[in-house]
């Protein structure tokens, strides 16, 4: 008992003060994104599993992730075609684009900027540029640790008012960053892994490394010279 409060403890004064000691960071990831189909009897079923390389960069107060298909050349139409019947043939739109899941943030301006996606070859998406509120993401810390990959883990979880799962995260508390894939930030540690239901994905950290400076380029792909909303 002694042992997990002095370790609650720790995480409790990190969660205070990690911003002051954010360090640069590259962070690579294994992302594997699940397709479902439903059937008229309403079960749902597995159709596919997209993989993806997911990256992670941090510099000083700015954090960047975003993922690259690996997949594009199975399906050069933009969709998974599924036989229904001898007559009916349905397609699920996919992720096309090179790059998808950008998120980028400013901590110091508390700015964040993302691609709003929509799944075909020919989908329209747009940038949007928003603030956001440092300390919004409220983490039920939990008890469970386990080591992954060499790293001491803990886990954690956010979900909605209501209750719904939007993320279950492992993280390293020893590795500090101000954020993590997708919308994750305001969790004290390197996500190691995390399970995202609302995508149907799951990333697994597969390197990382903190003697780094990322390009400033990193932080401005090329999409966003886009227009923002």
């Amino acid at each position: 008992m002694l042992k997990y409060f002095i370790f609650s403890f720790i995480i409790f004064v990190n969660d205070v003060s990690y911003n002051a000691y954010a360090q640069n960071i590259e962070a690579h990831y294994k992302v594997e994104k699940t397709i479902y189909s439903t059937d008229v009897n309403g079960n749902r079923k597995k159709i596919a599993t997209l993989p993806f390389e997911g990256f992670l960069y941090q510099k000083k107060d700015r954090t960047i992730y975003f993922q690259r298909p690996l997949y594009l050349s199975d399906y050069p139409d933009g969709s998974i075609n599924i036989k229904v019947n001898d007559h009916y043939q349905m397609g699920i739109g996919i992720p096309m684009d090179t790059l998808y899941h950008i998120y980028y943030m400013a901590f110091d301006s508390l700015i964040t900027r993302s691609r709003v996606e929509i799944s075909g070859l020919n989908a329209k998406e747009w940038n949007v540029k928003q603030h956001f509120n440092e300390g919004s993401f409220v983490w039920k810390l939990l008890s469970e640790t386990k080591e992954i990959n060499g790293l001491k883990c803990q886990r954690a979880t956010f979900t909605t008012p209501d209750g719904r799962l939007i993320y279950d995260v492992w993280f390293c508390p020893e590795i500090n960053v101000l954020a993590g894939p997708y919308t994750v930030r305001d969790l004290p540690g390197l996500v190691v892994v995390v399970n995202c239901p609302a995508y149907d994905e799951t990333c697994i950290l597969q390197s990382y490394s903190t003697n780094v400076n990322p390009s400033d380029a990193v932080f401005w792909p090329g999409i966003f010279d886009q227009a923002f909303r």
